[in-house]
């Protein structure tokens, strides 16, 4: 059998290699692309948990002041799962009674989207308990004679491994509790 030679250009080799790299680049990027379609999706690591007594404390004050004159067994409800026992007893049994028909002649509305409570850290604490100083906006007060911003101070405590609110203290009373 005769020995056949085949000439091969330049050209043609070049073109060859160009198809070649084509075809695997494609290939790397397709691979590519599949692994990154099922990776898991990187999420971002939360920068810092929120102390649970800030939290506790900054949702107690926007759910006790927010008050529909309306529903104040809607009220208690949405108060009840932030509050120690001994706080459920007293806004149940005590100032329900006694500040909600003041409420009902005033037709008070205050929603929790008007008010703005922000945490300003512990002002006396020990053990279990803590009180914290929380600067409060109420936007749109119903009143023009109320505040419109003023600090609560809020008394916390351990109840069953959790901070729940106790009471709202007013200044004279923590002055009196405290000395301060």
């Amino acid at each position: 059998m005769p020995e056949r030679t085949v000439e091969i250009s330049i050209t043609k080799v070049l073109r060859l290699a160009i198809v070649i790299v084509v075809v695997v680049a494609a290939i790397l990027l397709s691979l590519s692309w599949n692994s990154q379609q099922n990776s898991p999706v990187a999420t971002a690591t939360p920068t810092e948990q929120r102390d649970p007594a800030v939290v506790l404390v900054e949702e107690a004050t926007v759910a006790f002041r927010a008050v529909d004159y309306r529903d104040p067994d809607g009220w208690l409800e949405r108060i009840r799962p932030l509050c120690s026992d001994y706080a459920i007893d007293l806004y149940e049994n005590q100032l329900i009674p006694l500040v909600w028909p003041v409420f009902e002649d005033q037709e008070r509305v205050i929603m929790p989207d008007q008010i703005v409570a922000e945490d300003q850290g512990i002002i006396a604490q020990d053990g279990d308990w803590q009180v914290r100083l929380v600067s409060v906006v109420v936007n749109d007060p119903p009143s023009v004679l109320e505040e419109a911003e003023f600090d609560e101070r809020v008394l916390i405590i351990q109840e069953d491994g959790e901070w729940k609110l106790k009471a709202f203290l007013t200044k004279q009373e923590y002055d009196q509790m405290y000395g301060r």
